[in-house]
């Protein structure tokens, strides 16, 4: 018996294990010429040929090269630009990260839901450390940020 065990996994389980939906990496990653191939297939209740299962530690290692290689590749982590506690506008923490200030405020509603802000006048105060750990939690592109309030098309 071989010493290498591999966990052999549908798309459908890879895809909820890594928060994709199943139509977009059967749509948009499958159809790559160096995705992985099918290792077997799971024998399902009914006639039929079964679901085809795949190798994890191969689509883990296809999924990590593919984030490496895109065009848009995921968000760096930022590194704080000055004092953690300092207390700024969004759109004086989007210039000291060299950002577009709409980079840093679409994200406005989590922002003020975790992080330390006070009202001054007719602004809005934010804590330096708060703002880029926020950002820094940011998915990546093409992924919501709340999945189970994503309205995009779901299909399993």
């Amino acid at each position: 018996m071989s010493q290498h065990q591999t966990r052999a996994v549908t798309l459908g389980e890879w895809a909820q294990d890594i928060g994709r939906s199943t139509a977009s990496i059967r749509s948009h990653w499958r159809g790559h010429p160096d995705f992985p191939r099918p290792v077997a297939r799971r024998p399902t209740a009914g006639p039929g040929p079964g679901v085809e299962v795949y190798d994890l530690a191969e689509l883990e290692a296809w999924r990590t090269a593919w984030e490496t290689g895109r065009d848009r590749p995921a968000p760096q982590p930022y590194e704080v630009p000055g004092e953690p506690e300092e207390m700024l506008t969004l759109g004086a923490i989007a210039r000291r990260l060299g950002l577009d200030g709409k980079t840093v405020t679409q994200y406005r509603p989590q922002i003020e839901d975790r992080a330390v802000w006070e009202q001054r006048g007719q602004r809005r105060l934010y804590r330096l450390a708060d703002v880029v750990d926020v950002l820094n939690a940011r998915r990546g592109v093409g992924l919501a940020a709340d999945p189970a309030a994503d309205r995009r098309r779901k299909t399993e």
